[in-house]
Order: C-alpha cells, then structure tokens, then sequence
C-alpha cells in the first residue's frame, strides 16, 4: 500500500518511521514515503525559510505550484497550493509549523497521532495503528454502520488512538504542542447556472486531459457520467472505452453505449460480458484488507476480473464518471433551499410525489421544516433515534434531513449507544453560512470521496491507475460553485453539465435521463453464495464485538437469499465490515524503526523544483 508521514524534526531527525520507507528531508520536518512512488507524483519546492512536498496528482505545473507555495509563504492565502487541481496531499514546513492538508473531496485524508511524545502524521490510519499497537475502534465501526454519512465529519478513525483530519480543515503541528486542526476554505455556492457551466467545462476538460498519457482506457456504461468523461477524452486522444454487459433484459446501458459510441471516431469501443463467476457476494475471503472498510467488497470478484480486462488491454490510465452524482446534483434536500421560491417548490414537489407516487403537501412541509432547522439539532435527534431505537419516517419526506436516518436495526442496544456516542456536535467548520440544501450537498461529497478513498486503494493494488475527473478539485469547486437548487430538479437530470457540455460532445452523451439497474445481479450472486454467507455469519466478528444483532441480520440474509425485497445497501455493508474485521486480523503488520536519520547534506535550492530522489 502507497502511504507517506512524517513529524517535525527533533535533534538528529525524525524520531520513528516504517521500515523499508524513504525520507525527505528539511531543516524542520522530515516526511517518509512506503511503497512504491512514482517521481511525477513526487514534488518539492523549496523557499528562503519554507519547504513545500505535493504528493500525489495536480493538474499545473511546477512553476504555478512555486508561485502558489511563494503565495501562501506570503500570507496571500488561506491555505498552501490552494489551486493545484487534480488530488493531492500538500505537507508545508516553516519554522513555526508544519501543515498537512489532503483534497477538498475526502479522497486524500490526513490522519494522526501521538507517539513517545511526538506528533506523527500519515495518509494511512493503519500505518500509525502499526505504530501503536492499536485495536480496532469499536465505536467508529459502529458509527460507520449506522450513519455513514456522518463519518467524514468525524475526528474519529478506524483504529482507537489516531485521528482523522475532516476535509473541511487542515492538520497543523508546532515544535512542543498537541496536534490542532484549522479550517480550510470550503467552496460556496455564488455562481449563476450560466456562468457556473462556463467554469465546470474548463475545469472538466483540464481534469480530463490531464492524465492521459499511454494506453487510455474508459469507463462507457452508458451513462450520463462516463459518457462525457470518455467523450472529453476521446477529443485529445484516442482511446478504448468498454461497457459491461450483465445479459439483463430491459437495461438500456449496452444500447445507449454503443449509440454513443458510433459518434466519437477516436473511441473504440469493445463490450465485457459479466460471467457468472464473478457474481456479487463471490471470493470474499480473497478481498485484500484496505484502510477502511470497503463499501463495495461484496463486488470484489467483479473488480478484481474487470481490472484484469483494463491490464489485459495495456490500460496505463483508466478513467470513470465516479462522482458525477455527488458533485453534479444533490439529494432532495436542495428542496430546502427553494422554501422562499414556492411556485418552483410546488412544481418540483409535484414532480417528485409523481416519481415517488406519493402526495406533494408532505414534501413541500418537509422542505419548509428542514429549511429551518440546524445541523446541530439534526445530530442530536440522530444521538435520540440510535439510543432509542426508533424508526425514522420513510419514504420521500424521511429523505428531507441533513443526514440519512440512522440503519440502527443492524445493532444490538450496546451497539447503538457506541454509535450514538460518536456522533459529533456539528462538522467543526465554524465559516460555513451556505443555505441548509447547499450544505447537505458538499457533505454528500465528503461521504463520496470517503468511499472513492478505498475504491482507489483496490485499484492499485491491482497496478491499475484510475482517474475519476468529477472529484478532483477544480471540478469539485466548480460544481460547488453553482447552488444545489439551480444544479438539481426532479424535471431535468444534471442540468449542470448538460449545459455545460451541449457544445462539446454529441448529442447522444446528453441524452440520457435514466440510470441502468443491477439489482437482479445481487440476487443472483447471494443464491449462488448462500452457504458462504451463511458461513460468514456462523462465526461473526461483528456479534462477538456485541455490536451487531445476528438474529436481526440473520433473518435479512436468509429472506435475501429466499429472493425476498431487503435493504441491500445495508446488508452489503454488514458483510463489508465483517469482511474487512478478518482481513485485519490477519494482514501482516508494518514494523517501525527508531533509527536516528542524519541531517539532510543536499538541501533544496531555495525558489526552486526538482523531483526529489528520497533517501533509503
């Protein structure tokens, strides 16, 4: 697993680091790199009194990374490199502090902890787990299970004794003091459809040029999403785009696929049956442990088979539309947002009452209600629903809240109480005045980018190098930029980005208005792989921690297998956790060492860039 860390500097050097790491060094903090680092995503900038390390993929060059490093060096801006793009860690060192921030989506976290006394920071929580010895954290896990959505607001991580850095602050550490975090600029939502489209298609486009380089490979289900990423891409350079065929009757994604296809010279475009090996809920004893729980194990089969086509292929970068939902549109909170607005408010509530075959009234009061609330009184009724136990309403009102309505049923009474005990007060961010719908929307992001984290993690682990525009930070800014109620409506899907793109790719991408369903599938695979299952849960590491109900998920299991409606989502992220507790258990932990690093004898050249060559 790639990861890096580091600390400030205490007499000869960093005091511990993995064993097998390399080592940047400056005159005021040392940062260690484990794995396998590629030098384009390894760059140092060095000032008069400052040293600056990206890690990580930005879309500017060195020169614009200097002058943004000389800026903030300045005091000229909020936070170091603010404007690089891509997805990137940033480490800043200066005589009074080190700073460490990841990417506006979440997909870069920062984690830390303290260790003999010494603040250490990493982009992994299991690397600093390793350094302490630490269990699993039981009341994050149960959080996890139960409010999801909650998680990246929280300064709590996987592992008891580290800390996660929300991406709405930054990691500061100074020479003697306990690690602090600060806020970081969140975008805000001050551009009109027009203008905002203008900006999403520049950054768009960028994002998606930039990494493309070798072999390119693209995601084509059919969607609208990697629809326009593959067809944004195919105006640079050529490339494969390749669409799954799950054999489904009434799916339209092979047949808008190969439509849209037809219209891009530069793409050629070959179909992969989905074989029946490789159902979900198949192999789960060979998904690889990650750094978190992964939302997607019950799929690993699948992933595992689909990026062997792409390696099959030479892919020597592969881009998705990951994202697309979260940045682009948001939940039917952005509802919230239009109670000044009541003729578009009715109009929508009709609109989604139709969808939904439910009554508007309700919706509009929900909206009305919501729009007046704060997201601390929502955390506290969330800490009321999981103490209790109560089920929250359903349906399209239940879905009008700042977060989703707690999964509570999974856990036993102590369960719940952990969870509810996790729960923080607010988001921590103190700056944010965004209407309540906007707000909703960036947390969206956060809990997408949360889950892209592991998705990422997966990729390479198979060697795979995976792109997913829609979350890099020039096109998450962009899509934040515009407010949720203009860039969402139950009348038109993703308005955001079908004007953005009218003039850029052909009609077909933008045609579509509907998602393909692979629900059959789930079912498919959980008859195929009931007794493994069945097996999974016999001996649960989840029951034995008192935190999961087994008779409770015992029974959504056997009536799934029977072929019986269930809530899907939360199933697979029962067998998620349960499936990630084993592979903890038994992944090989990384050692530390305690070996002094000697001063660094080649110091940067101050006001300048070279890809650094760290020490062994």
């Amino acid at each position: 697993m790639r990861s890096f860390g580091g600390s400030i500097t205490t007499g000869a050097g960093l005091p511990s680091r993995p064993v097998g790491s390399r080592v940047l060094r400056s005159r005021y903090a040392a940062v260690w790199l484990l794995g396998d680092w590629p030098d384009s995503q390894v760059r140092a900038f060095d000032g008069p009194d400052w040293w600056c390390v990206v890690l990580g993929d930005v879309t500017c060059g060195d020169k614009e990374l200097a002058r943004q490093a000389g800026r903030f060096a300045a005091g000229l801006e909020p936070e170091p490199l603010i404007d690089r793009g891509g997805n990137s860690h940033v480490v800043w060192v200066d005589a009074r502090r080190v700073i460490v921030t990841g990417d506006i989506a979440g997909t870069r976290l920062v984690f830390h902890t303290v260790h003999d006394g010494v603040a250490q920071f990493a982009s992994s929580s299991q690397v600093l787990a390793d350094l302490l010895g630490a269990d699993v954290d039981l009341g994050w896990l149960a959080l996890r299970l139960s409010c999801p959505e909650v998680v990246p607001l929280s300064e709590l991580s996987a592992y008891e004794g580290v800390a996660a850095v929300p991406p709405t602050s930054m990691l500061v550490l100074r020479p003697g003091e306990p690690p602090m975090t600060m806020d970081r600029p969140q975008p805000g939502p001050g551009l009109s459809l027009s203008a905002g489209s203008t900006r999403l298609y520049e950054a768009l486009r960028a994002e998606v040029h930039a990494p493309l380089t070798g072999r390119v490979t693209a995601d084509l289900s059919g969607g609208l999403d990697s629809s326009s990423v593959a067809a944004l891409a195919a105006r640079a350079v050529p490339l494969t785009g390749l669409t799954l065929d799950a054999g489904q009757t009434g799916n339209e994604d092979l047949a808008h696929a190969t439509r849209i296809a037809a219209t891009l010279p530069a793409l050629r475009h070959e179909v992969r049956q989905i074989p029946d090996a490789v159902l979900p809920y198949t192999d789960l004893d060979r998904v690889p442990c990650t750094d978190e729980p992964w939302s997607d194990a019950v799929l690993y089969a699948r992933t595992r088979w689909w990026h062997q086509q792409l390696r099959n292929l030479g892919s020597s970068v592969h881009l998705t539309g990951d994202g697309g939902d979260a940045v682009l549109s948001g939940s039917l909170a952005y509802l919230a947002d239009l109670s000044r607005n009541v003729p578009r408010l009715v109009r929508e509530a009709r609109a989604w009452a139709q969808l939904r075959t439910s009554a508007p009234l309700p919706i509009v009061v929900a909206a009305v209600r919501l729009a007046g609330s704060s997201e601390r009184s929502a955390l506290r009724r969330m800490r009321r629903e999981l103490s209790t136990g109560r089920a929250p309403r359903r349906g399209a009102t239940g879905r009008l809240r700042w977060f989703g309505a707690p999964d509570a049923a999974w856990l036993t009474v102590e369960g719940r109480c952990t969870a509810a005990g996790c729960v923080p007060d607010s988001d921590g961010w103190t700056g944010n005045q965004a209407p309540v719908g906007d707000r909703i929307a960036r947390k969206a992001v956060l809990a997408f980018g949360r889950d892209h984290r592991i998705d990422l993690e997966i990729a390479q682990t198979h060697e795979l190098r995976q792109v997913a525009p829609f979350v890099t930070d020039a096109v998450v800014r962009a899509g934040l930029a515009v407010p949720v109620q203009e860039r969402t409506s139950a009348l038109e899907m993703k308005p955001l980005l079908r004007t953005a793109l009218h003039q850029h790719v052909p009609s077909p991408v933008l045609d579509r208005s509907t998602k393909g369903d692979y629900t059959a599938l789930h079912y498919a695979g959980l008859t195929r792989n009931a007794g493994a299952l069945r097996s999974l849960f016999a001996s649960s590491r989840l029951v034995a921690s008192g935190l999961l109900d087994d008779g409770h998920t015992c029974g959504v299991l056997d009536r799934a297998i029977q072929g019986a409606d269930v809530p899907l989502a939360g199933l697979n992220d029962v067998i998620a956790t349960e499936v990630w507790l084993r592979t903890n258990e038994a992944r090989s932990r990384v050692p530390w060492t305690t070996r002094e690093e000697t001063a660094d004898d080649a110091p940067l050249p101050a006001r300048r860039s070279r890809h650094v060559h760290a020490d062994a």
